[in-house]
């Protein structure tokens, strides 16, 4: 298995083998069917939520079950709470549990799409802590996160495994108030290059884009170490 590339999350074949490529379990079937070499993550995105019935959504979960079970698929997501688009929360939020039970089942980190529901999805972060058998032992990557600084402390002090996913757009006074150790970085589906990404992060931090790519690198190692023994 190759190492997981720096840009932790993006969408479209175009960028297949330069990022984890992030999509639907049937849109992550369909590349690895193609030859597209991966890495990916699979998940059920909170937008999809709106076009499920219960049938549907639970044949879209055993669908999910199976594909990350693949060693190409290296995460679960993007998956979440999002308040402007997508079923009811109360339904986002029961497939969002589902979804961190995978993620929990087959040992594979999960990426967060959060919009509008900073506040609710710390609360069941708290709340699965407790309620799951072994509590939550994945890391937990907020992608494309642009919060306040003050909202950046408060996931990561949640969990040590917390880690936050910064792109095209983010908040400069957050990014330098995290610890780089807790830092990823990412394209998402903007055309920037990774490497502008991670010279604005940079550049936020008061540090050079070979420093912070060193120290985002050792990040992986430490949320992929299967991948990296």
């Amino acid at each position: 298995m190759q190492q997981i590339p720096l840009d932790i999350h993006a969408h479209g074949r175009q960028k297949c083998g330069s990022a984890v490529v992030s999509g639907s379990p049937a849109e992550v079937m369909d590349m690895i069917e193609d030859g597209c070499p991966g890495p990916f993550s699979a998940g059920i995105h909170p937008w999809a939520t709106q076009n499920l019935g219960v049938e549907g959504m639970n044949l879209e979960l055993a669908r999910l079950e199976r594909v990350v079970e693949l060693p190409c698929v290296v995460a679960v997501g993007e998956v979440g709470l999002d308040a402007l688009r997508g079923a009811s929360l109360a339904l986002q939020e029961f497939v969002f549990r589902r979804q961190v039970e995978i993620s929990e089942a087959v040992g594979k980190p999960l990426v967060l799409h959060v919009v509008r529901t900073g506040h609710r999805l710390m609360e069941l972060c708290k709340t699965l802590q407790r309620e799951l058998p072994q509590g939550i032992r994945q890391p937990w990557i907020w992608h494309g996160f642009r919060g306040s600084p003050q909202q950046a402390d408060q996931f990561l002090a949640l969990r040590e495994k917390n880690y936050l996913s910064f792109g095209e757009r983010f908040n400069p006074a957050a990014a330098a108030a995290v610890n780089p150790g807790r830092m990823l970085v990412e394209t998402d589906e903007a055309d920037m290059p990774l490497s502008r990404v991670v010279d604005n992060v940079a550049d936020a931090l008061s540090t050079d884009a070979f420093s912070l790519s060193g120290i985002i690198q050792a990040n992986l190692s430490r949320i992929f170490p299967a991948i990296y023994e």
